[in-house]
């Protein structure tokens, strides 16, 4: 598998689902208007069981930005995560839900310094 052209993303998911600890899906409709929430029909699981989970949106406004998950209530399939979203939360934008755990910052550290690591020992620095 060549890997030297992907973005940090598919290599980050690639991590979690190696990991068991990601879980990727879109938003089913918008969340509350001041960016609290993260609406998921998909999501399963009962109350308080997605608590202390890490958020990271994977497109839209809030692209790339990482929260913590306060509550998740089932029958609303709601998450709430803190701090809130500077943008509200819109339909169909898509996330990642990592287990608390693994914060997705952490695994964005750990891609940089595998990095740093191998540079200029197996990529060449040098193109023409």
């Amino acid at each position: 598998m060549v890997v030297a052209g992907q973005a940090r993303e598919p290599l980050r998911v690639s991590i979690g689902y190696h990991l068991g600890a990601v879980y990727v899906s879109s938003a089913s409709s918008a969340g509350a208007s001041d960016g609290s929430t993260i609406v998921d029909t998909s999501l399963r699981g009962g109350d308080d069981d997605h608590n202390g989970k890490w958020a990271i949106q994977t497109s839209g406004t809030n692209d790339g930005v990482i929260r913590q998950v306060k509550d998740y209530v089932a029958s609303t399939q709601t998450l709430t995560v803190e701090p809130v979203f500077a943008a509200q939360v819109a339909s169909g934008v898509t996330y990642e839900l990592w287990d608390e755990d693994y914060n997705p910052a952490l695994i964005h550290d750990l891609q940089n310094q595998a990095m740093r690591n191998v540079y200029g020992r197996v990529f060449d620095p040098v193109e023409d």
